[in-house]
Parts: C-alpha cells; sequence; structure tokens
C-alpha cells in the first residue's frame, strides 16, 4: 500500500476504530493495514511524522500506531506534541528504546504503549480494540 492511503477492507457494519499507522517500510505497513482491516478495522497510513501531522488533522485516530525509528521527521517529538494535544488518542509505538520509556512514564502516562519489534500482528490488533473501547465504551440498548 502506498503511503498516505486510507484502506477498510472489512466488511459492512464493521468497528468504529480507526487508526493512523505511521512505518516508513511499505511492505510492513501493507501487512499492518491488511490483517487490521480484513479484521474491519480502518487505517491510514502515513510515511513520515510530516504526513501523519497532516492526516492528523484531517481526521482524529482513536490509535496511533507509529514506529518510533521513522526516518524521515522526529516521530518521539510527533507523539508528544499530538498525545498532549489530544488527551484521547492512544499510542502504540514500535521498536522504541530504553529511554523512551523512561519519556513515557514522565510525559505521557499509560496512553502510550512502548514494545519492542518484532511485534506480532495479534498483538496490535488486540491494543487497537482495547483502546478503540475505551475511547468509545458500549452504549447500553434497552
Amino acid at each position: 500500500m502506498n503511503s498516505d492511503q486510507t484502506s477498510k477492507l472489512g466488511t459492512p457494519g464493521t468497528l468504529d476504530t480507526h487508526v493512523l499507522l505511521v512505518e516508513h517500510d511499505a511492505d510492513i505497513a501493507w501487512e499492518i493495514v491488511d490483517f487490521l482491516g480484513r479484521r474491519g478495522i480502518s487505517c491510514r497510513t502515513c510515511a513520515t511524522a510530516a504526513q501523519a501531522s497532516a492526516a492528523f488533522a484531517e481526521r482524529r485516530p482513536d490509535v496511533v500506531v507509529l514506529n518510533a525509528a521513522v526516518s524521515a521527521g522526529n516521530s518521539v517529538v510527533f507523539c508528544l506534541t499530538q498525545a498532549t494535544t489530544f488527551p484521547d488518542v492512544h499510542w502504540l509505538l514500535l521498536d522504541a528504546s530504553e529511554r523512551l520509556a523512561r519519556l513515557r512514564h514522565r510525559a505521557l502516562g499509560d496512553r502510550v504503549c512502548i514494545v519492542h519489534r518484532p511485534v506480532s500482528l495479534r498483538f496490535v490488533h488486540d491494543f487497537v480494540l482495547a483502546m478503540g473501547a475505551i475511547r468509545r465504551p458500549a452504549v447500553a440498548r434497552g
């Protein structure tokens, strides 16, 4: 999938969770988008922090999956800025260092999950589902 595209490969009536994926490796981005899309989760991909900032302005995501090693732009500054501005968005940082883990606790609290690569697609999926449910609790039906 090309960068800065939106994909929803799921079936009608699927989840209302939107993911912003920031990943500069097109093959990895495609795997994640394909896996989530087949499970009804809407994803928009960006290859740089600048593209992600523009995408964030167009549609605020429920969850951001961010490769902390994105080469073009500073992904950590992007995360800190957006996470501070939009406290209801949850973050999954991939391939992060111990230094980032310490920074997360001081600056962002529990809204950011930092995992080291490789990470399973199932973990990404489960994280997105859990965070989407937190953002939009179920409405009681009567």
